[in-house]
Formats: structure tokens, C-alpha cells, sequence
């Protein structure tokens, strides 16, 4: 007789056993239903054996959904990612079987567009605004994008109701969704390799068919050429009856590089699939169970696509392996990437980190041989590094327009006139702009977070990015002294936009950082040529392509250095410079990079100018290793909120006594953000050079000393967000 231990849906980790009966197949990985108190409930089968010591008071299974299951190899994963990042294993489990994915779907639901057919009068449109926010906000939404819109791409919430009432007023169409027409990816051939770029590939072949396999650090500069040689290694692994995950790390890359992958393996274009957040529940669970049936040869997609089931798994890919992106923020708090490698080690198959700027925990760990590493220290077709110039801003501010020095202002003209692009990078969205008294100096906040509130200017209105909550604009006085001299901050994407468009009038401006639609419409847009100028933050760092991009201009650069919170500042720092530069001249065409700065002496910035990331490598890992951060040792950032201060304050002094022997601690204090919806926020770090063992010391305190239902812990190993 096999008993099967089956953890229950939403249940906080409740594991039972059952026995299996005859008539049932069932395997570790199965989703079944069984009897519990009276009546039928759903679980995941975790493990099976021959024994119980409940054996006589067993019930057996009611039955197996077998179109929904798993292989052992992702159960022995979650329990991995439950155990090190000290998470409920139910939630684990409920990352790797979503609820879109547990329930069994009767129909499928066509998807419906809405469209804008009449526009509303000033005074209808006033009206809608005050009466109906839903409503006026598809509205909204219809008059910005200018086309139909699918109606689950309004977001979360009940959208039907106002649809229903737009439609009988007149102004909007609902259209069923038609035939969609299938985009054809002519063949595009594998390009001859340069010797670097054969050697790397040769090594990854090698590693495929070694039995034994470290994970393969592949450390290119920007433009090397390293997506070549994922496309090829991928090719290998085809031919070998296997298929591969290729993680990225923002929504937004996913565009051009399913484009590649779908070109180079146009015969099975239809195997490449992409999964990622920004997909429909239907979208992704199709794609989920495409995968299930074994229809799916390559996956695309962001952190979470290295729960899907994917069936004789060969090579797994993790493109730009630092970006903190990889990192969910919120339970089960794993790392992508490190999750990444654990699954190939269960796997026992192939892993390649991507980066031109790796994390100093990955070249640390080729340091210690506990990873390949494989260098492409020249781009290719031999087409030179960006040149790049330093701009102090304390010698230029004067002569600057707002945040635009004036050089940067001659060198985007000159790129105009040559009919070259050029990219502005700010690593600060929207039209950030905060209120501040020059009186008293008082800084309008948000009244349930410990931050300043945001001025909108096109919603005329405060915002909190934190809580959501807003204000309509009042008065220009303060509220706290009464004066009439308040002063607005302004910096940010849409007002660089807004500069460049003042300064060069002819221009032809894409501004990103919004919506991801939008996004990927406007890279499209900017591949083609449609405008000269693309603003943007982070977003366009990371691992995009445009050839006739000559010139990138980086405003406020020391920005990420102004985090003494954050031992990772001048790592976030180095890499994102580096990032963003290696987006100008990847093509014959010479490219020129303006970094402008208040602090230009300042290491990182230095050693991003020289594209030196070795020296950079020094210097950082000798500083970690003083101050005995990772990757020296593992970190874990433990933060306490209550809603009463005190309460979170003891709460915090008291886990931290518990473990204070054990762990190398810092001191309780208030969060970077210290209060934040309604909710005040106590933080310190634990360190310890084994990762297990810092989880396992953590693991035990909780379980020993159980929080009050007052408060809230959340414990982020390996963390990465100090606010």
C-alpha cells in the first residue's frame, strides 16, 4: 500500500496523509482531492511512502486531477526555496500551481475590446468624472491609446458595469475579438561566430554533455554578442530532443528577443512560447498547459517562468544575471536566478549567467572555481566601446537647461542632423515633482506614509507612490506655516521630455516608463526610426539593440550612490552606467556616452567610465570583505510592522535578543520608509557566511517564538531592497 502526504490548499503548510487506491495513478507532483472534515478538498501530492503512523485512521484519495500535476523534480525545488528563504512551503507551491492554473475552466471565454466610437462633451465628460471614476477612467484610457483596447487590460476590478453603462450612452462599441492574424518570422541564419564567441559556445556544448556541470558565468562586454550564442547553444540542445528556458529580467526586453528566437527557429515558431506577468490568467495558463502537453520547446519569459513544468529540460538561460529584478519582493521571496541554479542542479543540467556587468557574487564564485567563466572581452564584427565623457555638473549648471547640460544639448542637435538616435537616461519616472515651503522648509507628505507626496500635473493632484492615496491641489501655501512660497522640485522622465521639447521644438521624443504595452509599442517605434530621442529609466538599460543609437546622455548619475542604507549602492551604481552606455554605438557607427554628475571622482562612476570591471571587482570585494558583506557571508534584512510604533519597536528588540549570539546583527531602527500605509516599519540584518544555516537559526526563532497577531515579519533572504 503507498500512503501519499498531500499538502492542502490554503491551509498554512496542513500536510496529511492518505492512502492511494488502486485505481488511482498517482506521483509526487499530483494535484488530488480528498476528504477533510465532511468534505472535499484539493491538495498537492509532496511525497509518497509505504508507511504512516496513522495507518489504521487513513482515508483514501477521491480522486486525481490529472490534467494539472508536476514532476518531483519542481516538489524537491519548492521545498528548497521553503526551507533556505524561510517561506510557507503552501506558498511556494501556490508560485509553481497558481489559481488560474488549480481551476478547472468549463468554457473559454472570449476575450472582448472595447473601442472609443463618440467623444463626450467638455460638460458630459465633467460629469462622468464627478459620478462615474470608472467609467471616466476607460474613457481616459480609449482617448489615450486611440484604438481598441482588450478589456482585461484595464487592470484589476469590475470593469463590466461601467462598460455596459458607456455603451448605452453612446460612446463606447464592445467588439468581439476576431481571427487573429498569425505573424510570420522569416528565417533569420546563424551568424558565423568570431573566435571568442566559438570558444564560449564550445564550452556550454561541452558542459551539455559533461555529466557533471557548473554553472557557466558568461561575462561579455555590452554588444558581444552573447544572445549569438544563446541562439546557438539552443540550437545544440534541439537537436538533441531537449528543450530550454531563457530567463529575462524586465517584460519589456521579451519583445525583441522572442523576435530573435522565433526568427532562428521559424519550422517551430509555434514551440517558442513567452510567459510572464503582463499575460492574461487565460494567456498563461494556456501557455501552462501547452508546456504540460510537451508543446513547448523554448520558453521566454521574466523570474517566474522557472516554476513551469517544462518537460526534458536540457539548458537553462539567465540573461543579465545581476539585475536585481530577478528578486520578488514580496512571499516566497526568492531570487530568479539563484532559483535558477538550484532547479538545473536537481535538473543536472546546464546553466549560462549572462551579464556584462555580473553580480560580485557570481564572479566571486568563478574565483572560487565554483563557477565557469568564459569571457568576450571585445564587441563584434570589431566595432569599438563607446566613448564616454564625464560631465561635472558643478562647473555646468549654470550654463544647463533644468537637468540638460548644455554639451549634451550640442551633441543631440549634431545626432539629429546626422539622422543618428540618441537615448536619455534618468533613473526617476513621470513628472516627479515635490512641494516644499522656502519659508519653513516644510515638505508636504503623505499622510499615511513617511514620504512626500508627488504633484501630478495633468491630474493636478498630490500622489503617494507608496499607498495610492492623493489630493486634490490646493492653495500655493503651506499647511504648515501659512505662507504663500511654496516651491516645486521637478525632475523626471516627463520633465526631460518636456525640456527637450522646448530646446529642440523639431524633435521627435518618445518618452518610456509606464505602461507595458506602451512600452514595447514605443521601442518598436524607436527601432524604426520614428524619432530621434528616447527618455527613459531603467527599463532602457537593460540588453535592448538599436544599431543607429550614437549618442546616450545620463542625467543625475550619482542618484543610486545616495543610498548609505544600501551597501549595494555602488554596485547598482557601476552596473547601471555600464548598462545604459552599452546601448550607443552597436554598429560601425562610433558611439559617444555623456555622464552627467555631481560627484565625478566618485569610484563607481569612474570605473564605469573606463568600462573597467575588474578594477571595479577589486576594489568593491575588498571592501565587502572588511565589512563582512555578501558575498563573504549571506544577508537576511528582517523588518517588523505594526501599526502601533511602540509595538513594532519591542517586537523588534525582542527577535533581535533572541538571535543576537548566533548571528552577526545589526541594530533595530526605523525603516528607510518608517511608515508606509498606515503601518510603521522597524528593520535590521542578520549575517552569516553560510546561507542554510542563517535560514535555519531564523526558521527556529519564528517557530519558538510565534508574532502577535498585531504585527508582521517579513524575513528576505538574501535581500536587496533596504526601503
Amino acid at each position: 500500500m503507498e500512503i501519499a502526504k498531500v499538502l492542502i490548499d490554503n491551509s498554512a503548510d496542513l500536510i496529511l496523509d492518505y492512502k492511494i487506491p488502486r485505481n488511482l495513478v498517482i506521483k509526487i507532483g499530483s494535484r488530488v482531492s480528498i476528504p477533510l472534515k465532511n468534505k472535499n478538498v484539493e491538495g498537492t501530492v509532496i511525497e509518497i511512502s509505504k508507511s504512516s503512523p496513522f495507518l489504521k485512521k487513513l482515508k483514501n484519495l477521491s480522486e486525481s486531477k490529472n490534467s494539472v500535476k508536476i514532476d518531483k523534480n519542481l516538489i524537491l525545488l519548492a521545498k528548497w526555496i521553503s526551507k533556505y528563504y524561510v517561506t510557507s512551503l503552501e506558498k511556494v507551491i501556490s508560485a509553481i500551481f497558481p489559481k488560474y492554473i488549480k481551476k478547472e475552466i468549463t468554457h473559454k471565454r472570449i476575450p472582448k475590446f472595447i473601442s472609443l466610437i463618440k467623444t463626450p462633451s467638455s460638460k458630459e465628460e465633467a460629469s462622468i468624472e464627478k459620478k462615474a471614476k470608472k467609467q471616466f477612467f476607460i474613457l481616459q484610457r480609449l482617448k489615450k491609446e486611440k484604438e481598441k483596447i482588450k478589456i482585461t487590460e484595464l487592470g484589476k476590478g469590475n470593469f463590466y458595469p461601467a462598460i455596459k453603462s458607456l455603451q448605452k450612452k453612446g460612446f463606447i462599441e464592445i467588439i468581439e475579438e476576431t481571427q487573429k492574424t498569425k505573424k510570420t518570422f522569416l528565417k533569420n541564419h546563424p551568424f558565423n561566430l568570431n573566435q571568442n564567441q566559438q570558444k564560449a559556445l564550445n564550452k556550454i556544448i561541452s558542459s551539455i554533455r559533461n555529466k557533471e556541470k557548473k554553472p557557466i558565468l558568461l561575462h561579455g562586454v555590452t554588444g558581444s554578442g552573447k544572445t549569438e550564442i544563446y541562439l546557438q547553444a539552443c540550437e545544440n540542445i534541439l537537436k538533441n530532443q531537449k528543450t530550454a528556458i531563457v530567463l529575462v529580467p524586465e517584460i519589456s526586453l521579451t519583445s525583441q528577443i522572442i523576435e530573435l528566437f522565433k526568427s532562428r527557429f521559424s519550422e517551430i515558431q509555434d514551440k517558442v512560447y513567452i510567459f510572464h506577468s503582463s499575460l492574461s490568467q487565460e494567456e498563461r495558463r494556456n501557455t501552462w498547459n501547452a508546456i504540460n502537453e510537451n508543446k513547448v520547446k523554448i520558453l521566454i519569459g521574466s523570474r517566474s517562468a522557472i516554476f513551469t513544468p517544462m518537460q526534458k529540460l536540457g539548458l537553462i538561460i539567465v540573461d543579465e544575471e545581476h539585475d536585481q529584478s530577478y528578486k520578488q519582493d514580496s512571499s516566497p521571496r526568492y531570487h530568479g536566478r539563484d532559483v535558477a541554479i538550484m532547479r538545473a542542479h536537481i535538473e543536472n543540467i546546464s546553466i549560462v549567467l549572462g551579464s556584462a556587468t555580473p553580480s560580485l557574487e557570481s564572479f566571486y564564485n568563478c574565483s572560487k572555481k565554483k563557477y565557469q567563466k568564459i569571457e568576450l572581452k571585445n564587441r563584434i564584427y570589431n566595432y569599438s566601446m563607446p566613448l564616454i565623457r564625464v560631465i561635472d555638473m558643478r562647473m555646468q549648471y549654470k550654463q544647463s537647461f533644468g537637468e540638460i547640460s548644455q554639451i549634451l544639448i550640442e551633441k543631440i542637435k549634431d545626432r539629429i542632423q546626422k539622422k543618428e538616435q540618441t537615448i536619455l537616461f534618468i533613473n526617476r519616472r513621470g513628472y516627479y515633482s515635490i512641494s516644499e515651503c522656502k519659508k519653513c522648509g516644510t515638505i508636504k507628505e503623505c499622510l499615511h506614509c513617511s514620504i512626500p507626496l508627488v504633484y501630478h500635473y495633468k491630474e493636478e493632484c498630490f500622489k503617494c507612490h507608496i499607498c495610492e492615496y492623493s489630493e486634490k491641489k490646493q492653495k500655493s501655501t503651506c499647511f504648515s506655516c501659512g505662507k504663500s512660497e511654496i516651491s516645486q522640485k521637478k525632475q523626471g522622465t516627463q520633465k526631460i521630455e518636456e525640456d527637450i521639447q522646448k530646446i529642440l521644438p523639431k524633435s521627435k521624443v518618445l518618452r518610456i516608463d509606464g505602461d507595458i504595452k506602451l512600452i514595447q509599442e514605443k521601442l518598436d517605434k524607436f527601432q524604426k526610426k520614428q524619432a530621434d530621442i528616447l527618455v527613459g529609466t531603467q527599463i532602457i538599460s537593460k540588453g535592448l539593440h538599436f544599431p543607429n543609437v550614437t549618442l546616450v546622455g545620463v542625467l543625475n548619475a550619482d542618484i543610486s550612490l545616495n543610498y548609505p542604507e544600501d551597501f549595494r549602492s555602488n554596485e547598482k551604481t557601476f552596473q547601471l552606467l555600464t548598462q545604459v552606455s552599452g546601448r550607443s554605438g552597436r554598429s560601425e557607427k562610433n558611439g559617444e556616452v555623456i555622464i552627467q554628475t555631481f560627484i565625478p571622482h566618485a569610484p563607481a562612476i569612474q570605473f564605469a567610465k573606463n568600462q573597467n570591471y575588474q578594477g571595479y571587482f577589486e576594489q568593491e570585494i575588498n571592501f565587502r570583505k572588511k565589512l563582512s558583506y555578501p558575498p563573504f557571508t549571506h544577508l537576511a534584512i528582517i523588518k517588523i510592522s505594526s501599526n502601533q510604533k511602540k509595538v513594532a519597536e519591542i517586537t523588534a528588540k525582542n527577535f533581535h535578543q533572541k538571535i543576537n549570539k548566533k548571528l552577526l546583527l545589526t541594530h533595530p531602527i526605523s525603516a528607510f520608509l518608517e511608515k508606509s500605509h498606515d503601518e510603521y516599519h522597524y528593520q535590521f540584518t542578520a549575517r552569516h557566511p553560510k546561507g542554510t544555516y542563517l535560514s535555519q537559526i531564523l526558521y527556529e526563532c519564528l517557530k519558538k517564538n510565534p508574532i502577535s497577531k498585531k504585527v508582521k515579519i517579513k524575513i528576505d533572504i538574501d535581500g536587496m531592497f533596504f526601503s
